[in-house]
């Protein structure tokens, strides 16, 4: 009861993110990437993978048989994957920060800027325990998000996400 009770309190001092959200926006990108194509196997599982890259346990694979759609059909071979993401611009020469899930084993990592250009990018380093990757594209004079220090920011300060909308993907 507490907690609907500080809601409906504050709900008429909620921050207006629509500067925050103005300024940052070309910032944000999308990032798709062409990602090594798997080996043919005769194990349907073996693109799947636990929490620390192991196989999944015999006891679940069990509940996926029959679903011919999880795993690639040797009839239609097996197509580079694909992954999808988003980051944002760090610095006004192209570097990028993403996650590293994003560009795990890319061969080609694709940027797409909110003014519509795609570059190539570069993979500068990457940590996957952090989930922390930077890119790096030719370009200069881009908008970039100005970076703050974690240590200023307290627990229950308000946060944004922001995110390339859906119409600037092409398939």
């Amino acid at each position: 009861m507490f907690l609907l009770f500080s809601i409906q309190a504050s709900a008429q001092q909620l921050p207006d993110f629509k500067t925050l959200v103005r300024e940052s926006s070309p910032a944000v990108v999308n990032i798709s990437t062409v990602q090594k194509a798997p080996e043919e196997t005769s194990d349907p599982f073996s693109q799947f993978r636990g929490p620390g890259n192991e196989d999944i346990p015999e006891i679940f694979r069990h509940f996926f048989r029959g679903f011919p759609e999880i795993a690639p059909s040797p009839r239609r071979g097996n197509p580079a994957p694909r992954s999808l993401g988003s980051g944002f611009i760090i610095s006004d020469d192209g570097y990028i920060l993403t996650n590293h899930h994003v560009i795990r084993d890319a061969e080609q990592v694709i940027v797409r800027l909110s003014d519509r250009r795609e570059l190539e990018a570069e993979v500068i380093g990457s940590d996957p325990r952090s989930d922390v990757a930077l890119l790096k594209v030719d370009a200069i004079n881009l908008p970039y998000v100005k970076t703050g220090r974690s240590s200023e920011v307290e627990v229950g300060e308000w946060v944004l996400a922001i995110a390339l909308h859906s119409d600037l993907i092409t398939a």
